[in-house]
């Protein structure tokens, strides 16, 4: 399996799509750090949870667009025939395509975490305290687990469509359903507005009304991600090879 990562990498490298970890990563910081010009006086676990809010609605559409482009390029680029003539299983395409993803992921979270770290430090004056801290650290952490989880309904809508505009697609729903449902009760149970919700009651702030369980939440974003990577690896048996 490492050498069809090792495959993944070097096409991504190629498709220039690399940048799109950049723009996640650096963007959301960017953009409540833009936010709070007029505001210096702000603490820091209000400008943390600003930027993980926009983090986790931009991550819905970056994470989509991504994970589309990196399981539909060979229906796309009409490379299918030459995938299916390796000596690998599908499952196997699938979990190195799932590796690339939680790799994705990480990176992008930490260039984020850094990214608010930096530019909160430049803007307010309040100092951050090493516990604040390890919980943006964990937070991070529990974010990265939670965008992974989606993944393979990602990768479910772009084999099926057989083109990454799903991803965007998809992408773009979700942060509609965030925006327009975060006041009601029945956002909490959406898996893609999950991370959104689940963020910010762990970060403490409450402002979104949610059920005080979260066992609940990750029970539902598990049966999600077993669901689709079931569906991925036995349902869609012509997307690989049939070994």
């Amino acid at each position: 399996m490492l050498r069809i990562m090792e495959a993944e990498i070097k096409k991504l490298y190629a498709s220039k799509m690399w940048w799109l970890i950049a723009a996640g990563a650096v963007l959301p910081a960017l953009i409540t750090c833009l936010s709070f010009l007029e505001k210096r006086d702000t603490s820091w676990l209000v400008f943390m949870h600003v930027a993980l809010l926009i983090f986790n609605v931009q991550s819905l559409l970056t994470f989509s667009a991504f994970g589309a482009f990196l399981y539909a390029r060979e229906y796309e680029d009409n490379t299918i025939e030459v995938i299916l003539c390796y000596p690998y299983s599908k499952r196997s395409f699938l979990f190195a395509k799932l590796a690339i993803m939680f790799l994705v992921i990480v990176i992008t979270a930490i260039l984020f975490g850094t990214c608010t770290l930096c530019f909160g430090s430049i803007l307010l004056p309040a100092v951050l305290t090493s516990t604040l801290l390890r919980h943006f650290v964990k937070i991070l952490l529990l974010v990265i687990l939670m965008h992974f989880l989606l993944s393979p309904a990602v990768f479910f809508l772009a084999g099926l469509a057989r083109m990454a505009i799903s991803g965007v697609i998809s992408g773009i729903v979700g942060m509609c359903l965030c925006m327009m449902l975060y006041s009601t009760n029945f956002i909490q149970f959406i898996p893609m507005c999950i991370p959104f919700v689940l963020t910010d009651h762990i970060l403490g702030m409450n402002v979104m009304r949610i059920l005080p369980n979260y066992g609940i939440h990750w029970s539902i974003l598990a049966v999600w991600f077993v669901l689709f990577l079931f569906v991925n690896a036995n349902i869609r048996p012509d997307i690989y090879s049939r070994s």
